[in-house]
């Protein structure tokens, strides 16, 4: 409240007598016993409507009280509100929370909430019925110094509130808490606006003499003024408000439709404010449970019952007061507090009625939910790694819980009061220093377990110039990687004949091999004992010199096994499959890049001992070694399981019928694939279909004098580099020889209705590859009498003769061997690589730990 004029003198009275402030209650017809109440200096009065005076014995008087059903609260302010039965039995205290900074007045919802009203700071604050802090909501947007007196009653689940200090009555939404201006009454000529009240569809407010009436969405108008000043409560019943006047001592009874009102009693010690209770000829008891009390799977549950009405008593006796249907099966007749202990975990409504002397009775219910007494999880340090570490390295935690009935939910690691992580397992860094790790681990009912600690050490990392030595070796290490990456590279992607490279490809290998092997002999003592120094200080040495040993004993056997004459065929067959040579061509990319990486690092060590690289850029270096070695390890694996698939478990032959067959005239001609791979033996049956209709294979044509010509064509490779004497060289293959034969067979001397052919190639096996693009394979009739079809006799006379071709490439047993051969070298090739790179990524990875 903010004071001013004349109001400074009600200030000097409230020194000695509570704040004027006031609460109403609604009543609905004058038909029931209607009873006001008011808190005096003398304790709380009870007026009926006759004018006599009732002190209610044991209620402690307050600044402000209110009344919800038969139960009366008294502000105590500042601690607490009392609650009270209307025959004035104790029931419990409502504690204020301490956010609460000040108010006098106060309402009661119909479901046990309370808004707090502070006309002061110019806010609500909202608890519920244990006191609890709910909300606060501003009812100006800054507070000022308007002098106000703060009421309010609730309707349609909405706050309304007197004024907010500019004579605008606001009102809350009781679901969302938000204000909105009700009633702008700022043209009325009243100092403050105070008591507020409603009645059959219609508001009443009060300023210090006055009433005015008005409707949500009607006018305002004055209906009454009093004799007296500083109204402090209204109660409407039908045609007549009761107010309270503060310092006249007194209680006026309004005819609301003259306006003329009366004194209806009167020498009350400064009444505070006023409420009305209208009580029923034949109301129930009251029955209030408070909040159950659980422990596992006890529940206590306390409360209070009230008659309806004064004559009527509760017919219970103790102990068995009021009857309890405990939801599991189990009931009885007992007093507050009850206590029952379920046998399992579960929600159970529980269900307890109050019996009145008059046979009437009130039954409440409320749901609780119990279960078994949580045991709490324990927590274990499973590892934390490195221990010791050093600065800037990434150390991993790991721990995990046990809950004996329930599981882990959430992890909770410290470092001497800093969180690191809720995760059970994680990475991080730390600065140096010395710490205690603590690790405790939440079950999923909330219980946290005790914490479990270790101690963990963090190195400072001492800083080392690079020795002009060591930098060198590590370029020249790095030149050595590029070098194989890129020799491989080549290797794999090559386009001409294998033949003439592997010697060249064997001789890079072995030098390069004996080149990573040890350092060179010629370097000093002095230099010797630096690059030891730094390789144990930036590069596990172990980690070195093994890579260089396997590099270098890998590449050797790799290109010892690649000389291999098998395997040059082998070879040969990826690289003249186009998927497969495609396949091979993605790995030997992704090697070019991995080498043109180590070219840079090779760069930046020599640029570091000249000032033109530095360690950042040498990380960053590094790191994108790593991400390109990781991505060339699974295109490796990709890649070369795609070839694998190729040629595990080959076939010994492989069968083509009627391919692509033209007929032109008296020739007949087949276009055939290549085969898929290598083949020894190519072989041709020519056979005609239908077969005739009597079971023999004779047949005859119109000239008995016939040939049948083969024509094949084909191309390959013969190791001696010598073409036959009757093939000749292929100038766009370099070392192909090219064979185009006539194969004529004089069919006077042969009979029957099927014919067969069968070529080889010579040399091939193991000196040569049979390959070829289009093989083209002609059959021709000769002296046919010039027909366009192939006309034969059989016994039932002459008709057309269909051609069958079947055409089928075998493989002996050694090109078998050769495929599983092949097979096993490319498992051994990726085998080799996966190692290699493996071994890299070990070296990056301690080059950036010591970095």
């Amino acid at each position: 409240m903010r004071f001013s004029g004349i109001i400074l003198a009600l200030t000097l009275i409230s020194i000695l007598t509570p704040a004027f402030n006031v609460q109403i209650v609604k009543a609905e017809s004058v038909s029931h016993q209607l009873i006001l109440y008011t808190s005096t200096r003398d304790g709380v009065i009870r007026v009926f409507l006759n004018g006599s005076k009732q002190i209610l014995e044991h209620v402690r008087s307050g600044y402000s009280l209110e009344i919800l059903g038969n139960r009366i609260y008294m502000n105590q302010y500042p601690g607490y509100i009392s609650v009270y039965t209307t025959e004035g039995v104790f029931l419990k205290n409502i504690n204020i929370p301490s956010s609460v900074s000040y108010f006098i007045t106060f309402v009661v919802l119909p479901d046990e909430r309370i808004a707090l009203l502070d006309n002061e700071n110019d806010k609500v604050y909202f608890i519920d019925s244990l006191g609890n802090f709910i909300t606060k909501v501003d009812i100006l947007e800054a507070p000022d110094n308007h002098l106000q007196n703060l009421d309010g009653i609730v309707i349609n689940n909405k706050l309304i509130i007197s004024e907010d200090g500019n004579k605008h009555i606001i009102q809350i939404d009781l679901m969302t808490y938000k204000k909105t201006i009700f009633k702008d009454m700022s043209k009325i000529p009243e100092v403050w606006l105070g008591a507020i009240t409603y009645s059959n569809g219609y508001y009443y407010v009060c300023g210090p003499s006055s009433i005015y009436k008005f409707s949500e969405n009607g006018d305002v108008s004055k209906i009454a003024e009093i004799p007296d000043y500083n109204i402090v409560g209204i109660v409407v019943v039908d045609d007549y408000a009761y107010v309270s006047v503060n310092f006249g001592g007194k209680i006026y009874k309004v005819d609301l439709r003259s306006g003329i009102s009366e004194v209806l009693t009167s020498n009350l010690n400064y009444p505070l404010d006023l409420e009305a209770q209208i009580l029923s000829e034949t109301l129930p008891p009251t029955l209030t449970l408070f909040e159950p009390q659980i422990s596992g799977l006890t529940v206590t549950i306390n409360g209070v019952a009230t008659p309806g009405y004064e004559g009527a008593s509760i017919t219970g006796i103790a102990p068995h007061c009021f009857h309890w249907d405990w939801g599991d099966g189990n009931s009885e007749d007992h007093c507050f507090p009850a206590t029952h202990t379920y046998s399992s975990a579960g929600t159970y409504t529980i269900t307890v009625t109050a019996y009145q002397s008059d046979g009437l009775s009130t039954t409440k219910t409320l749901s609780v939910k119990v279960e078994a007494e949580n045991k709490p999880p324990t927590a274990y340090i499973d590892s934390i790694s490195p221990n010791p570490a050093y600065e800037g390295q990434t150390i991993s935690f790991s721990g995990h819980g046990y809950d004996p009935d329930g599981k882990i939910a959430e992890c909770d690691w410290r470092a001497d009061g800093r969180v690191l992580s809720s995760s059970c397992s994680f990475s991080t860094s730390l600065p140096p220093g010395k710490y205690t790790i603590y690790f405790r681990v939440k079950d999923d009912k909330g219980a946290w377990s005790k914490w479990v600690t270790e101690t963990l050490e963090v190195k400072a990392k001492q800083k080392e110039e690079i020795p002009k030595e060591g930098a060198e070796k590590l370029s020249e290490l790095a030149r050595g990687k590029s070098a194989f990456f890129r020799s491989l590279a080549e290797f794999i992607d090559k386009k001409t004949d294998p033949r003439k490279y592997l010697d060249q490809f064997a001789s890079d290998l072995r030098n390069l091999g004996e080149f990573l092997g040890k350092p060179p002999e010629n370097v000093e003592e002095a230099s010797k004992k630096a690059l030891k120094d730094f390789l144990l200080k930036i590069i596990d040495p172990n980690g070195v010199i093994d890579t260089a040993d396997a590099l270098g004993k890998i590449s050797t056997v790799t290109a010892y096994a690649f000389m291999e004459s098998a395997d040059v065929n082998f070879w040969y067959v990826i690289w003249t499959n186009e998927p497969l040579k495609s396949d091979l061509k993605a790995v030997a990319e992704e090697m070019n890049k991995a080498a043109d990486l180590y070219d840079e690092e090779a760069n930046c060590w020599e640029g570091i001992t000249k000032g033109k690289c530095d360690i950042d850029h040498l990380k960053n270096i590094l790191n994108r070694e790593k991400d390109q070695l990781i991505k060339l390890k699974a295109t490796v694996n990709e890649k070369i399981e795609n070839i694998l698939s190729v040629f595990r478990n080959p076939s010994p032959e492989v069968v083509l019928n009627d391919y692509k067959k033209v007929v032109e005239g008296d020739v007949l001609k087949y276009e055939l694939p290549s085969p898929p791979y290598p083949c020894e033996t190519v072989e041709i049956s020519i056979e005609q279909v239908p077969k005739p209709a009597k079971n023999f294979w004779e047949f005859w044509i119109t000239d008995p004098s016939y040939e049948i010509e083969i024509y094949p064509y084909y191309y390959y490779y013969p190791s001696s580099f010598q073409c036959q004497k009757d093939e000749k060289p292929l100038t766009s293959r370099p070392g192909a020889c090219l064979v185009n034969r006539s194969l004529t067979y004089n069919t006077k001397s042969i009979f029957g209705s099927s014919m067969s052919v069968t070529w080889s190639v010579k040399d091939l096996y193991p000196l040569g590859t049979f390959e070829y693009d289009v093989l083209g394979l002609v059959i021709r009739v000769k002296d046919f009498g010039g027909d366009n079809t192939f006309t034969f006799w059989t016994d039932e006379g002459i008709k057309e003769a269909q051609i069958a071709v079947k055409m089928v490439y075998k493989s002996s047993g050694k090109y078998i061997q050769l495929y599983s051969f092949g097979a096993q070298q490319l498992e051994n090739l990726r085998s080799n690589l996966i190692t290699i790179l493996d071994k890299y990524l070990d070296t990056i990875n301690n080059t950036l730990t010591k970095l």
